[in-house]
């Protein structure tokens, strides 16, 4: 019991200091041109966010792994268990993060393509000064409206 707990904390130890963040944001920015009827050629970026694990949280749970594999019959199997437990949780995180990172652009984009917006756009920096996000806010809207 006492090198499961080893492996483990060995593991999670390995994790927090190879890695300054769990996740590692990722953009990717796709050109869209469209033509109207007078022939002007309008290009839009649109900007896709997505999550990642950071190596360096891959790289210590597959340490643990391999530590976990060396390890004899019942304490090996339990960290090996455990680790594929945590692998699957940060999985899981990593798709939520993405999933919500998604909705970003699109509430940005119908906000602005929205006629009489001006309120909602009021309201909206409103909210977000109040929760101290306005430069952030209005950085994102900067990328995504350019």
């Amino acid at each position: 019991m006492k090198r499961l707990l080893l492996i483990t904390a060995l593991a999670l130890a390995l994790a927090s200091s190879s890695c300054g963040a769990l996740f590692q944001r990722h953009e990717v920015v796709t050109p869209t041109a469209s033509t109207n009827a007078l022939g002007v050629v309008t290009i839009t970026l649109d900007t896709n966010v997505y999550y990642l694990v950071n190596p360096g949280v891959t790289n210590a749970l597959a340490k643990g792994e391999e530590l976990a594999g060396r390890a004899p019959f019942p304490y090996g199997t339990i960290a090996a268990g455990v680790l594929a437990v945590v692998s699957s949780v940060l999985g899981l995180m990593v798709k939520l993060k993405s999933d919500k990172a998604a909705l970003v652009p699109a509430l940005i984009m119908g906000i602005e393509k929205a006629p009489n917006n001006e309120g909602t756009k009021q309201m909206v920096q409103t909210v977000a000064t109040a929760a101290g996000v306005q430069k952030r806010l209005d950085q994102e809207v900067q990328k995504i409206t350019r």
